[in-house]
């Protein structure tokens, strides 16, 4: 999976860019805030996260990882799709939306479009113990626990809960054997493993 991609930016549109990398143009869809920050014939370097799902595929940017790990958490939210996430975070830093998880600021968080009171309560409900958790800006997270996140989301593109999963990527990761292993070849393991307990 594409973790980074750094390029020239060739155009810039309200919610994607496209990046020039060695002579192919990459599509990447961005958050509102990314693409006000960025202009043509600039060098930058996008944090993405590759979606792919039956009816399209999608790369997604962000300037920085924590804006990419809370894009991943927010869609572990119930309700919360890949629109929506984008939506939040073109409204919110990532420091501004994990103060506004942590001190329960659902009107705040509500006044977003296409979120809603009872999406933002669900967000804070979820999510609010983990955001404590989560380091300051600046502070390093566990490559492990981003990874566990990336395998979560792709795992739910496949149709699967967190719940028939949740179990399975942790022994991955776990296992010396598959916790270094390339996400695509993860998923493979995964996929392996859900099936013997299905059949």
């Amino acid at each position: 999976m594409l973790s980074f991609l750094s390029g020239r930016v060739v155009e810039v549109n309200e919610e994607s860019v496209v990046l020039d990398y060695q002579g192919m143009g990459f599509l990447v869809t961005v958050p509102l805030s990314v693409a006000k920050k960025l202009t043509a014939g600039e060098k930058v370097t996008l944090h993405t996260h590759l979606m792919i799902r039956e009816t399209e595929v999608a790369l997604y940017g962000f300037l920085d990882a924590a804006d990419r790990r809370l894009f991943l958490s927010l869609q572990e939210v119930s309700g919360v799709g890949p629109k929506q996430a984008l939506r939040i975070l073109s409204e919110f830093s990532a420091s501004e939306l994990r103060e506004i998880i942590i001190q329960g600021d659902g009107f705040r968080l509500g006044q977003v479009k296409g979120i809603g009171p009872k999406t933002a309560s669900r967000i804070i409900l979820e999510l609010q113990d983990r955001m404590k958790k989560i380091p300051i800006e600046g502070e390093k997270v566990s490559p492990l626990a981003e990874r566990r996140l990336e395998l979560l989301m792709a795992m739910r593109v496949l149709g699967y809960t967190d719940q028939e999963c949740s179990k399975a990527i942790d022994g991955l990761l776990q296992d010396t054997a598959t916790r270094n292993l390339s996400l695509e070849d993860q998923v493979k393991h995964l996929l392996a493993i859900l099936s013997r307990r299905s059949s």
